[in-house]
């Protein structure tokens, strides 16, 4: 894999959206067709086990993708399909955090996950002592089998500036009719939700 540049990186993140239209399933059915104006979509995967260490201590382990919106083409049942024809170059960005006692803190990984500063590596690993917290960051190119579906539960879009990082509820999306915000709770679940994602 190819390491990404900063700059493109940040363009992801940055850069006003603009593609093709996307189709968006509601619990009631309704589909939402227009272009997913939000930069990034999250999808979120919260999962926790015995310390090996000590068993009597839970360990949290939480994965975040955060996916282009505008390279979004269907989010349905089947969970969130990419278009066949996006740009190679733009990266998607997978953090994997885990912290013992308590789950991690989302701003904290969000911040530092998105953070990419002058001479640090694309691609890393980092562990704190208080909390004891370790993240790791890999970023590489949407070129993921084309019929790829990602399938860990939808999140929401990131928001915010460098130091202050969170998820909004809902997704904003410019349809015929106008700009319109659906929330994350009114999309259809994915079926595949509990299930383990391919990497």
């Amino acid at each position: 894999m190819k390491r990404m540049s900063r700059a493109l990186i940040v363009a992801v993140l940055l850069f006003a959206v603009s593609g093709d239209a996307a189709t968006i399933k509601k619990k009631d059915g309704q589909i939402v067709e227009g272009t997913i104006i939000s930069r990034m979509i999250v999808l979120k995967r919260l999962e926790q086990s015995p310390s090996k260490d000590n068993p009597a201590n839970m360990v949290y382990s939480v994965t975040y993708w955060l996916l282009p919106g505008k390279d979004i083409q269907v989010i349905d049942e089947d969970g969130v399909h990419m278009t066949k024809d996006r740009d190679p170059a733009v990266a998607v960005i997978l953090l994997v955090a885990s912290q013992t006692g308590t789950p991690p803190d989302e701003g904290v990984v969000l911040v530092e996950g998105l953070a990419f500063r002058g001479g640090e590596k694309v691609n890393f690993q980092k562990q704190w002592e208080k909390p004891d917290m370790f993240l790791a960051r890999r970023v590489a190119p949407l070129n993921l089998n084309p019929d790829h579906v990602f399938t860990d539960p939808l999140a929401g879009p990131v928001n915010g500036t460098p130091t202050t990082y969170w998820i909004d509820p809902g997704i904003r999306v410019k349809t015929k009719q106008g700009e319109i915000n659906i929330p994350v709770s009114e999309i259809v679940d994915f079926k595949q939700k509990t299930e383990k994602t391919e990497k």
